[in-house]
């Protein structure tokens, strides 16, 4: 049974080539590559650090580093939102990856139906790596600014660490340099776009899955 397919595969999609048939068939799609696997373990690695970090400074008594003040404590709860606003496009990432890696199982052509990617510079590993080095971030400067708000380093009355993480995300998402997804950016800023005029103008498919994201 082995052979016959391993010859069909050789003849209507190898060109009669056995040896490139066999190499079709042992490797699948569904792995990751080994630079998306040593970057997530790298980022997965530096966020455990810092979470174990943020338990070890949070276990810390307030009164053998400095006294407790509650209007200080209140100020970081502010930055809160800014946080939970880094953990949604982590989430969205990571589900967006499992989601086109689906697709793919079921041989649908992802980048045609959301209209991004069609230069092959989009990928389910690149939504991966960027999500686990987001997160290695959000918690670098989560632990920054509890450590600010501990020790009082700079004397800094704002948790300005999750201002800064805001700021590189905003100029992220702006850049228009050829890096970090730049197709699924500009991608996604056109189809807010054509979301807003929806009205007035045709849709596709990717226009209304983005705006039911929204609205979700």
């Amino acid at each position: 049974m082995k052979e016959e397919v391993v010859d069909d595969v050789a003849k209507y999609m190898c060109d009669g080539d056995h040896v490139k048939a066999k190499n079709c068939l042992a490797t699948h799609e569904s792995s990751l590559s080994t630079s998306t696997i040593f970057d997530m373990s790298a980022a997965c690695g530096f966020s455990l650090v810092m979470a174990g970090t943020l338990i070890l400074i949070m276990s810390i008594s307030y009164k053998t580093v400095r006294d407790f003040d509650l209007r200080e404590f209140f100020s970081v709860n502010s930055s809160f939102e800014i946080y939970r606003f880094s953990l949604s496009v982590v989430v969205a990432l990571v589900a967006t990856s499992v989601v086109t890696i689906r697709w793919k199982r079921h041989n649908l052509n992802w980048p045609y139906l959301l209209e991004v990617g069609v230069n092959h510079n989009v990928s389910s590993d690149r939504f991966l790596k960027n999500a686990a080095w987001l997160l290695t971030f959000a918690m670098i400067c989560v632990v920054s600014d509890i450590i600010e708000l501990k020790y009082n380093i700079f004397n800094l009355e704002r948790p300005v660490f999750s201002f800064f993480m805001f700021f590189v995300i905003i100029c992220v998402s702006l850049c228009p340099f050829n890096y970090v997804l730049r197709e699924l950016r500009v991608g996604i800023i056109k189809h807010m776009l054509e979301v807003i005029k929806a009205p007035w103008g045709n849709l596709r498919f990717s226009h209304f899955l983005l705006a039911e994201c929204l609205t979700s």
